[in-house]
């Protein structure tokens, strides 16, 4: 199956964006994307107010539901929901993080939506075990390219790696989506180091065509790599093997870390022809990709 570029995570002017839908469209086309979900907060961007007239691009109708908890200090719930249709209703109070991302989340369910919890590092809104009493959630950010996202961790706060091996190594399985969260399109503010870009990290998925009813369906099973720059050419992945062909890019070097339960690293390969034989005992398998720009890419875990 072909593979489809996406990014699932950006705002416009409906929200706290500074373009407009149809702009933040265009960008998307301009830099190559197959498909978008506009997840503007509390709200939906739909389709025909990008006014795309392109054939082979596809918009998915989005929303980021978002609120968050003040005291002792700011956290943030924040869910997008992909594919919804219709707006979220909120709790009357926030003071449980998992249960607000719950409310979150059954909404989306309830519109056969795919749900995904978002950048749980930025203020170090929540971890592993917040995400391990959430019930039914398709997806977390396991990176977001927005600066203060804060995705590789620090000393005192574990990465979205990290985060996810506890999950996983906890028996719940959740995939890990990437996105770029971009606020700023406007060309004057690339240079600023301290904006959110475009095409920082986005999802590449595997799927029979470019519907929203097929790039859906295949996210929700898992069919698609979290990246920041590298794609793939073909990928199998089952509870026998995974095995991938990582593009051609120009004379870039990979490393594959094939990772199980407790974070534990398997296996380590070099070179763009990657293979990995499940042997049964490893309670789950995934992959990241790693090459020499700094750049990596995340294949989605497999239960044994």
């Amino acid at each position: 199956m072909p593979f489809y570029a996406g990014n699932i995570h950006c705002h416009t002017t409906n929200s706290d964006g500074d373009s407009a839908p149809p702009v933040v469209a265009q960008a998307y086309q301009d830099a190559g994307f197959d498909f978008i979900s506009i997840t503007d907060h509390n709200t939906i961007t739909k389709p025909e107010e990008c006014a795309v007239t392109n054939p082979h691009f596809l918009v998915i109708p989005g929303n980021e539901y978002s609120a968050g908890i003040n005291e002792p200090r700011f956290r943030s719930i924040h869910v997008n929901g992909i594919g919804v249709s219709e707006d979220f209703t909120f709790m009357d109070e926030y003071d449980d993080v998992s249960k607000g991302l719950q409310h979150a989340v059954d909404q989306a369910k309830g519109q056969k939506a795919f749900s995904v919890l978002n950048h749980p590092n930025w203020r170090w809104s929540f971890g592993a075990q917040e995400i391990l009493a959430v019930d039914g959630a398709d997806a977390f950010e396991v990176w977001n390219g927005g600066w203060t996202c804060n995705s590789a961790g620090d000393a005192e706060h574990p990465s979205t790696d990290a985060i996810w091996d506890e999950v996983l190594s906890n028996g719940k399985c959740i995939w890990g989506v990437g996105s770029d969260d971009c606020h700023h399109f406007k060309p004057d503010t690339f240079a600023n180091p301290y904006i959110d870009k475009i095409a920082t990290a986005w999802i590449e998925v595997q799927a029979d065509e470019l519907s929203e009813e097929a790039i859906l369906a295949s996210m929700k099973r898992g069919d698609f790599i979290a990246t920041t720059r590298i794609k793939l050419e073909s990928l199998t992945r089952n509870k026998q093997e995974i095995r991938f062909t990582i593009k051609e890019w120009e004379d870039v070097t990979f490393e594959t870390h094939f990772i199980g339960h407790g974070g534990q690293i398997l296996d380590k390969q070099h070179g763009r022809d990657i293979a990995y034989t499940i042997t049964g005992d490893e309670g789950y398998v995934r992959a990241k990709i790693y090459c020499a720009t700094g750049d990596s890419a995340w294949i989605q875990p497999v239960f044994i």
